[in-house]
């Protein structure tokens, strides 16, 4: 698979993760709050639910392969890292066992040397990095005392961190041949 291939692809992932993310983040705490009892009832649809989680992180995945190749050269070993923790993460939490804070460290890790590298868009890289914060400030605030307040920032944060996802995605996808090989 050439290189242009694997950006086009990786592009289109992170669009499609990207959107479904935005997306999601649309439901209301009373729709997750039904989530979890309908699962535990009805094990249709817990298979059903796990299979769109797994899915949404295993086109993060493939999404972030080709990410970082395509910035490989120019993001050094903090990018390394930042892609290994994010990756790491996101496999580990299709499979129910990675932690928010790994993930969340990785993607600030990548939206940093994005910025830096200047191969893909460097807002894109920021917008990464404040949808993360966002959307990791409520997750901790939850266990204080939850409000919908938190909510709110929480699916604010998880829409920029789609909408960089889109942007990356579309930035990957829509490269010509001269940039790309």
């Amino acid at each position: 698979m050439a290189n242009r291939d694997l950006f086009r692809l990786s592009g289109i992932a992170l669009l499609l993760d990207g959107l479904f993310q935005a997306i999601t983040s649309f439901l209301s705490p009373e729709q997750f709050g039904t989530l979890l009892p309908l699962m535990l009832r009805n094990p249709w649809s817990r298979s059903t639910v796990y299979v769109e989680l797994s899915s949404w992180f295993v086109l993060t995945v493939f999404g972030l392969v080709g990410l970082h190749i395509r910035q490989a050269e120019k993001v050094g070993r903090l990018g390394l890292i930042g892609f290994m923790v994010a990756l790491l993460s996101s496999a580990s939490l299709t499979g129910g066992r990675g932690t928010v804070e790994a993930y969340a460290l990785g993607f600030i890790l990548l939206g940093i040397t994005t910025m830096r590298a200047g191969v893909l868009p460097r807002l894109a890289g920021l917008l990464l990095i404040v949808g993360t914060v966002l959307t990791l400030v409520p997750s901790i605030g939850l266990f204080l005392s939850p409000s919908e307040g938190l909510f709110v920032v929480n699916s604010i944060g998880r829409v920029i961190f789609g909408i960089a996802f889109v942007w990356l995605g579309y930035a990957l996808w829509s490269e010509k041949d001269e940039r790309a090989t």
